[in-house]
Order: C-alpha cells, then sequence, then structure tokens
C-alpha cells in the first residue's frame, strides 16, 4: 500500500478555466503551510484539577452500580439454573409443539 495520499479537490478549482486552475494551483503549492495553536480553552480544561469531593462521589457511584449489576447477573443465573433444573422450559416447548393444550 502506498502512503501517498491524494487530498479532494475544492470546488472553487472545478469551474475555472484551465490557465486559471494552473495559476490556483501553483499558489496553493507555494504557499507556506503553517501551524495552528491549541485552542486555549482544551488546555485550561485538561489541566484544571478535578474536586477530590466529587470524585470520591462518583467512585462511589461506580461502585454501587456495580454492584447492583453484579447482583442481577447472579440473581438471573440462579433463576435459570432452576428453571432448567425443574425443566420448565422443556414443558413449555412441549405445549407450544402440542399446539398449546
Amino acid at each position: 500500500m502506498s502512503a501517498i495520499t491524494e487530498p479532494f479537490t475544492r470546488a472553487e478549482f472545478l469551474f475555472r478555466r484551465e490557465e486559471e486552475k494552473k495559476a490556483a494551483v501553483r499558489r496553493v503549492e507555494n504557499s507556506p503551510t503553517t501551524v495552528c495553536e491549541p485552542e486555549r480553552r482544551l488546555w485550561k480544561l485538561s489541566s484544571s484539577v478535578s474536586s477530590t469531593k466529587l470524585v470520591t462521589i462518583e467512585f462511589f457511584a461506580l461502585v454501587l452500580f456495580l454492584i447492583l449489576a453484579c447482583a442481577g447477573i447472579v440473581t438471573g443465573f440462579a433463576e435459570l439454573s432452576h428453571l432448567l433444573q425443574s425443566d420448565a422450559v422443556g414443558h413449555i416447548a412441549t405445549q407450544a409443539i402440542n399446539g398449546g393444550s
């Protein structure tokens, strides 16, 4: 695979005469590219110090939700195990095959 990529043509180049297109391409190719500085607010956002109280509350909320999720999973597997051992699923399947009677 080639690492060389071609950028899309700008719309302003599509509707020009051939001489104007060549001159515009030369200007774009010869113009120096500048590296823009990052926006200030993005740097301030990442460098701000977060409150330890807020972090503690979020951590406890995460732990609470994880405990609830694990409890739900364990309860679901326990119920599924009970239904499989009592052959309730097979009984419902047999009823469905026999026409519901």
